[in-house]
C-alpha cells in the first residue's frame, strides 16, 4: 500500500514568479516553474515571504503563515474545493 503525502511549496519558492497582477498560482503554474511534479496530485503552500504582488493562490492547503503573506499583499486564497465551486456554473431554479 503506497500512501501519498501532500507536497509542500513555499513561498519563498514561489514569490520571485509572482511579478505581477492578475496571476493565478495553482497546480499547473506550479509544475510549469519545476515547483510541483506531475506525481504530487495535493500540495500545501507553506511558509510567510513577503509578496510584492498581489496573486491568486489555488492550492489543496494552506499554512497560516502563507495565508496571512497572500491576503496582506491584496492576494486571494482558495482550497481546491472553493475555487471548483467558483469556476462551475451552477443551474438556477426561477418559481
Amino acid at each position: 500500500m503506497v500512501i501519498r503525502r501532500m507536497a509542500h511549496v513555499t513561498l519563498e519558492l514561489i514569490a520571485p514568479f509572482v511579478d505581477g497582477e492578475g496571476l493565478c498560482v495553482d497546480a499547473s503554474f506550479l509544475r510549469s516553474k519545476g515547483l510541483l511534479k506531475a506525481r504530487d496530485k495535493k500540495f500545501k503552500i507553506i511558509g510567510n515571504e513577503k509578496l510584492s504582488h498581489p496573486a491568486e493562490f489555488v492550492a489543496d492547503a494552506f499554512s497560516a503563515g502563507a495565508t496571512l503573506a497572500i491576503q496582506e499583499s491584496g492576494g486571494k486564497v482558495l482550497t481546491t474545493g472553493d475555487a471548483a465551486e467558483i469556476m462551475e456554473p451552477k443551474e438556477v431554479l426561477l418559481p
